[in-house]
Order: structure tokens, then sequence, then C-alpha cells
């Protein structure tokens, strides 16, 4: 893990003057490019675009992310044999090897492959060749952009001295659900409870590939929310509490709520649900509740709409993600359904409230 920090600190601190840069354009028979050379005088200012400028990447940085090329490649030359994405991510085994040899972990060479499939309508509209979408995601890589792997998973924000934060819910009295990136290599868990006191956790259990984690504390006072045992339906009416930017936005717990928009998650991931229950940095690994108060998910991501943007052209609006709870069969032993009813918003939030905490991680 100690590696995997100072990578990540050399990835992000490591610019320097000069710019390197990837255009986008458009020639005279409509066609759009990407190229890391200045685009022809044929091509007019208004379609020319500067998708991204940075500095000059370190030697590691450099490393990094030309496995990170070799990945996106072959996940590229599967897309464009219709391969799935989990079986273009197999089938790419070695080059992801590659990467979690220089520090990747599960989640972050999933981001590589996400980025890839996100641009396939680009290579079936023939905009983008498999080379020039390994070259954009070697670029986003040697900008920073990528290389840090800023993608749907970057939502545990930095607070002061270092520290990072994110929600979690007691699942029963001393047990505490969240998502696994909110605490994964932290050499010390703290959980603010909603009657102000605070206590020490430690990492129970983990799920690597649903990026789930349970916790054991001490502090056995406060209700274990209800888990539901059976998936939703689209439509579904779901609201979440957690602590967004804590650093900015305060440490009151704040309610979001909306539908569940999909059934799978991104690239059709049957693991998640999409939803439109609005969440920002901070919000990872909150629970995600029914009208009756029962979790059905746990809050876990965002697609990031200045990403979509400069890949696809389109702003997308409140996407966000969430893990189904059924995944967390197996993790949790004695949790059911429990008597719910259901009730108005205000009353669920009141009974719900206590039992949901930020963690905060060092």
């Amino acid at each position: 893990m100690c590696r995997l920090i100072a990578l990540l600190c050399l990835l992000t601190l490591s610019v320097g003057a000069e710019a390197s840069k990837i255009y986008k354009w458009t020639d005279e028979q409509g066609r759009v490019h990407y190229t890391q050379t200045p685009p022809p005088a044929s091509a007019t200012e208004e379609s020319t675009r500067t998708i991204r400028g940075a500095g000059e990447p370190s030697e590691g940085m450099k490393v990094y992310c030309r496995a990170v090329r070799e990945f996106a490649m072959g996940l590229g030359h599967a897309m464009s044999s219709r391969v799935p994405l989990e079986a273009a991510v197999a089938a790419a085994r070695t080059a992801e090897d590659k990467l979690r040899e220089l520090g990747a972990q599960d989640s972050q060479a999933r981001e590589v492959a996400y980025f890839v499939y996100g641009m396939e309508p680009g290579y079936r509209a023939r905009r983008i060749t498999v080379d020039g979408i390994a070259t954009l995601a070697h670029t986003q890589c040697l900008t920073g952009n990528f290389a840090v792997i800023k993608g749907l998973r970057e939502d545990t924000p930095a607070t002061a001295g270092g520290r990072r934060s994110g929600s979690g819910w007691f699942a029963r009295p001393g047990v505490v659900v969240t998502s696994l990136h909110v605490v994964k290599g932290a050499e010390s868990i703290t959980l603010h409870l909603s009657d102000g006191e605070s206590a020490s956790a430690r990492l129970l259990d983990q799920d690597e590939a649903n990026d789930l984690a349970v916790l054991a504390t001490s502090a056995r006072h406060l209700p274990g929310l209800p888990v539901r045992g059976e998936e939703v339906g689209i439509g579904t009416a779901v609201f979440t509490i957690g602590f967004p930017h804590a650093n900015v936005m305060g440490v009151k717990p704040k309610l979001s709520n909306g539908v569940i928009s999909s059934t799978a998650g991104l690239r059709d991931d049957p693991s998640q649900y999409q939803i439109s229950v609005p969440v920002q940095a901070g919000n990872s690994g909150g629970p995600l509740l029914d009208m009756q108060g029962r979790v059905v998910g746990i809050v876990a991501a965002k697609l990031r709409a200045n990403n979509m943007l400069r890949n696809t052209g389109d702003l997308t609006e409140n996407v966000n993600y969430a893990i189904k709870s059924t995944r967390l069969a197996g993790m949790l032993s004695g949790v059911a359904d429990g008597e719910t009813a259901s009730a108005s918003l205000e009353q669920l939030a009141g009974a719900a409230g206590p039992s949901v905490v930020r963690i905060v991680v060092e």
C-alpha cells in the first residue's frame, strides 16, 4: 500500500512546465480526428479543440502510462470484435497484470476498461481507431487526468492533514458497511457518530469485486438499518444520507433523493443500479434506502460529466451508481429485511439518520 500511495503522489505532483497536448478537430468531410500534432490549416478554428495540456511527466509516470496504453489497446481490439467488457478485461489479463505490478488496484484497471468501452460510439462511427483510443488513454494518463485514475470512484475527498472521508452505515450494532475504496489501505479508521461521539473501527471483511467493506467497531449502541434481500425495479423511489464534501459543506448529514434509473450499471454491470439521486464526493459508502427505510444499495460512484464531454461531446447529467444490497450476501449474517412500513421521507430520514456515520481515514 505504501508503494501505491507513493506512486499516486508521484503521478499527481510531478508536473513540469512543458505542455503536451492532444487535439480534437473536424476535417472538410466532417470526420472527427484525435491527434497529438496540431490540426492542419484546413481544419476550421471552430472545430478545433485542445482536449488536455499537461506538464512533462516523470519517468515513473511514463512507465505507468505505457502500461495503460498497452492495456487500452488490448481492450480496444476486444471492443472492436464486440467482446463484452468483462471478457475483454480477462483477454487483456497480461497487460492488466503489468498495471498491478506498478501499483494499480482492480478498481483502477476497471476505470481504464470503462474509458475504452465508453469510446465505442466514436469507434462505430469511424471517427476514431483502436490505436486512437489507446493514444487517448495514454495521453489522459500522461496529463495527470487518467494516471491517478480520476474516474468513477475518485470520490473520497481529502481533508485536513492528508486524511480522506466518506460515509457508512450500521448494519447491526458494532458492524458498519461502507465502500472499500473509502477505507482501503487506511492506517486508522474513525467513525463520527450522529450523537457527536467518535469511535475507532477496523476492517473486518472486504469484497474487492463489488467495492464493499464491512467494519467492526466498539460502538454498539446504535441500531442497524434493515437490508432488503431482493432487487428493486426501475422507478423505485430511493434516497441517501451521507457526508459529501464535509470539509466544505459541513459535517451535518445531507439527504438527497431520486429513483432507480436502471437495474444495471455502467456497461450493463449487473452488480449496480443507476440512480438519479444526486451524489457528490464523500457520499461513497452511504446507504441507498427505499421508502420503507430498507437499504437497497450502497452509494458507489458518479459518471463524471466533464470526462464524458471531453470524450464523447455529450454533457451527461446526474448519472450515478450504487452497488446492489444483494451483493452483501455472504458478508453479513443475521441481517434481514425486518419489519418495515411506508412512511414520509421526513420520518424515514429521522429513523435512518442515527445509523449513518461519517468515516475519516488516515
